[in-house]
């Protein structure tokens, strides 16, 4: 145990959860927070060397935090690292302005987040330290996860928009707002949030929008809809398609449950179409081949029954499958065993279905690209992908990889040139309003060189205009998609070009 505090503020239990174990479990001392108000009241006894803080907090939010946080004596020079979702450039360079030292954009991996902070404390250069901002949300973010940031999003935006009704309206904040909740509305299934916000954008175009009792209306039903959350059973999990591929299909190995524990879990996965098993009897047997028959091991550490001593040694290398240890808290510190490889995850008690599921798809996703790279790394084929929206991004990535297409994010126009010249991809997925360069002006660029003339291009836009798909196929595009669209669509189509350019 070493000498170095941590204060972590996160209004999410499990994420708060995650970060305490992984951090406590590197040997530092950690304190937690719900909100900013109770960590202002920590810090006057704990005195943090390092503050770990989401941005969007309940109440004062994390830049509010910092800000105060930088005027107090006794905290002015801690470590403040902002640990969020927002991934665009604008959102890091607002946490830079209020104070922070790092951003970390989630989910982060949870094999060098002790590392990071550890630098960071060593005042290493903050460039090194921060995950590059091109990197968004992965395929280990549940659809459930991406609906819920939507519509939270969704209801502090359409909040906003109601209270600067008839004084204050941004009319061009509005139209983008409307086109983006349209088209993501129906690309998550919220058809009814895609229709209102489709009949809101059309009302823009009319006379005195802001005085509209119709456009006051529709932004009132659409409050409601965003902050309504349908009631579901307690293990019932909408998961994306991507991570019901990535699980279906697999034998899950269950060691150290009882009986209702294992129906539980049989449940949770069976609703990603994979199968579980008991494996009480290779509790002690690491290389038994009923151990070898599963994809992955669902390990239970009980206060009752320690872990075998195979898993303490050695041993526990040489398991060829990825193993998800679930326990207390204080078991999985006492052990450590989760951090001992990279391919092994871990679930802390209590646990939700929807964590259950990300841990599986985490720790079997992990254990698939290592057996990837190694059979044919050369061959894995390529897309580099733009667009200003990280939910779009989101979706599009984890589509892809679970087809084992590889995708890479470019933050602008000018990346996505920068990217294919270091390693050219097998297609490129570009959205018309990127920053830097706009889709058109990549597309020439690309066409007018002959190393990158040849690489399939589809546009994914809202932009539906019949001048700008002229505009598009003129210049040489492949493909030509409107927002809102099918993941899985998107998928079988780039699927389709980078067989024809083989």
């Amino acid at each position: 145990m070493n000498n170095e505090t941590v204060l972590i503020v996160d209004d999410a239990p499990a994420n708060r959860k995650l970060t305490e174990l992984v951090l406590a479990g590197a040997g530092y001392q950690v304190c937690t927070a719900g909100d900013a108000e109770e960590a202002l009241k920590l810090v006057r006894d704990f005195r943090p060397r390092a503050v770990l803080t989401d941005i969007r907090l309940p109440g004062m939010d994390g830049l509010e935090l910092t800000r105060r946080l930088r005027t107090d004596p006794a905290t002015q020079d801690a470590i403040i690292l902002a640990v969020t979702a927002c991934a665009l450039r604008s959102d890091e360079q607002e946490a830079i302005d209020a104070g922070f030292d790092g951003y970390i954009v989630k989910p982060y991996d949870t094999r060098k987040l002790p590392a990071i902070v550890r630098r960071h404390l060593s005042r290493t250069a903050l460039a090194s330290l921060i995950p590059p901002l091109a990197s968004p949300p992965t395929a280990t973010i549940s659809a459930a996860e991406l609906r819920r940031r939507f519509l939270a999003e969704g209801a502090e935006q359409s909040g906003c928009l109601m209270a600067t009704l008839g004084t204050n309206f941004d009319l061009q904040k509005a139209r983008t707002t409307f086109q983006r909740w349209a088209g993501l509305g129906n690309t998550m299934g919220l058809e009814q949030i895609a229709r209102l916000a489709q009949e809101a954008h059309m009302l823009l175009d009319g006379p005195h929008p802001q005085t509209s009792p119709r456009l006051e209306e529709i932004l009132g039903q659409l409050f409601r809809l965003f902050s309504e959350r349908p009631p579901r059973r307690r293990d019932t999990v909408l998961l994306p398609e991507p991570l019901i591929q990535q699980l279906s299909g697999n034998k899950l190995g269950l060691i150290g449950f009882e009986a209702e524990e294992t129906r539980r879990l049989a449940e949770v996965f069976g609703n990603a179409r994979a199968t579980v098993q008991a494996l009480e009897d290779d509790y002690a047997q690491p290389h038994s081949e009923a151990l070898r028959s599963v994809d992955l091991v669902i390990f239970n550490i009980r206060h009752d029954a320690p872990p075998p001593d195979w898993m303490k040694r050695k041993d526990l290398a040489r398991v060829e499958q990825p193993i998800l240890f679930v326990g207390s808290r204080d078991l999985l510190l006492e052990h450590g065993i989760s951090l001992k490889s990279g391919e092994h995850d871990f679930l802390v008690w209590p646990w939700d279905p929807e964590e259950a599921i990300m841990r599986a798809c985490l720790a079997i996703g992990r254990a698939g690209t290592r057996r990837t790279r190694e059979r044919c790394s050369a061959h894995r084929a390529g897309v580099v992908m733009a667009d200003d929206d990280p939910t779009t991004l989101a979706l599009v990535k984890a589509t892809l990889e679970s087809y084992q297409i590889e995708c890479r994010i470019a933050a602008d126009g000018g990346q996505v040139l920068e990217m294919i010249a270091a390693y050219p991809p097998r297609a490129v997925i570009l959205d018309v309003n990127i920053a830097n360069m706009d889709g058109f002006e990549v597309l020439a660029a690309l066409k007018r060189q002959e190393a990158t003339s040849d690489i399939p291009v589809v546009f994914l836009t809202s932009r539906q205009q019949e001048t700008d798909i002229v505009r598009a196929f003129g210049l040489g595009a492949d493909d030509y998609i409107v927002k809102p669209f099918s993941p899985m669509e998107l998928a079988a189509r780039i699927k389709r070009l980078i067989r024809k350019s083989k």
